[in-house]
């Protein structure tokens, strides 16, 4: 009696055991990806086309429950450890992180330093107006095995929107969305905003300083500075004058502001930087905003700019967020244009294409409809 239950004690105890086995065999396992940003191959005026896609990718995978995201900086204490203790292998931090080998050669090499069995990287193939009068944005985008140092997919994915209806933003997004199906074998399910809601008129609403691209070009780059500045002074103005918004100015030293500072609700660098329009961005408005008492907040961007002798091409985006519900309530994307005479100098040409795509944002929030 006493081997028969010893036998039956083995049998239940060896049962167990199998069980736990086939569950963690069968147990789909966590992948770690290293996300490093999309090589920008689509000029100075269209740097904001990778930064777009790059955080669109970011931020649709890393809500995906196989993935867990590391975004590329290098000031991931593993990846300045491996510079430091491996001078002989030149691993350049700073990128680009293009499809070449010696990128991809860094690229593993960095990835495998944090740890993560997957990396990500790519480059823009092609950011045009084509002929069918569509913003048009090309991809190539690779994952890669790290341990291996080998890779899993290649995928190339296109993003089309209308001339007049659409943005080269909305495009980038198109295209990164073709990206992320790729990657998770799912569609995203977080929508990209298309449809314009009225806005209730009169309601209190804060502005973000706007953001732009960073260039290694610096006359490009003081372009970008000056026209988000310039627009966003003419929107701020704008909307109050024809009392779609009222404004609720502030500084580090307005009293909420101050006290959610010395709180440590919010940060001092949260109201001096730029705000960009990313998850992360939202996120900061819609917390500031609710410090303030706010129900919107606005958040921009200048995405390109284009200099023709003494013609000036800005494309700018403003995101409008309704706090209570925590969502873009208006995405709008405009090209303001101005052709000044040779007497006027860039800077004033640039400010009145600013002015110019005010004007046209001013106008679609009057009339959701319509569209320039």
């Amino acid at each position: 009696m006493k081997n028969l239950k010893n036998s039956l004690c083995l049998i239940i105890i060896c049962m167990t055991l199998i069980i736990l086995v086939s569950v963690n065999a069968f147990a789909k396992e966590k992948k770690t990806l290293m996300s490093f940003p999309i090589d920008n191959s689509a000029g100075a005026e269209n740097s904001q086309v990778s930064k777009d896609i790059s955080a669109r990718i970011n931020e649709i995978v890393a809500s995906d429950s196989d993935y867990t995201v590391i975004v590329y900086t290098p000031r991931i204490l593993s990846v300045q450890r491996l510079v430091i203790t491996n001078p002989q292998k030149k691993i350049s931090l700073t990128g680009p992180f293009s499809l070449t080998p010696k990128a991809l050669d860094s690229a593993y090499e960095i990835a495998s330093a944090t740890g993560a069995s997957t990396a990500l990287v790519g480059s823009i193939d092609k950011c045009i107006v084509n002929d069918n009068q569509e913003y048009e944005v090309a991809v190539t985008v690779m994952l890669l095995d790290v341990k291996k140092k080998s890779v899993l997919q290649t995928i190339v994915a296109f993003g089309n929107s209308p001339l007049e209806t659409g943005s080269m933003r909305h495009a980038s997004l198109i295209a990164a969305d073709k990206v992320i199906e790729q990657i998770t074998n799912k569609k995203p399910s977080q929508a990209i905003p298309l449809e314009n809601k009225p806005i209730k008129k009169g309601s209190s609403a804060i502005i973000m300083n706007f953001s732009y691209s960073i260039s290694d070009d610096a006359d490009v780059n003081l372009r970008f500075k000056q026209a988000a500045k310039m627009l966003q002074t003419y929107i701020t103005n704008d909307l109050k004058s024809n009392s779609i918004f009222n404004i609720i100015n502030y500084s580090n030293n307005t009293p909420s502001v101050a006290r959610a500072i010395r709180e440590k609700k919010i940060s001092s660098n949260d109201i001096s930087n730029f705000t960009e329009l990313t998850k992360a961005g939202s996120s900061k408005a819609i917390n500031l905003a609710k410090i303030l008492s706010a129900s919107s907040a606005i958040i921009g961007s200048i995405d390109s700019i284009k200099m023709d002798e003494n013609k000036a091409e800005i494309i700018a985006t403003i995101q409008i967020i309704d706090i209570a519900a925590g969502s873009i309530e208006s995405m709008i994307t405009v090209r303001g244009t101005y052709t000044g005479t040779s007497d006027e100098s860039e800077k004033a040409i640039i400010e009145k294409a600013a002015i110019d795509a005010s004007t046209k944002i001013i106008e679609q929030l009057k009339n959701p409809s319509e569209k320039n």
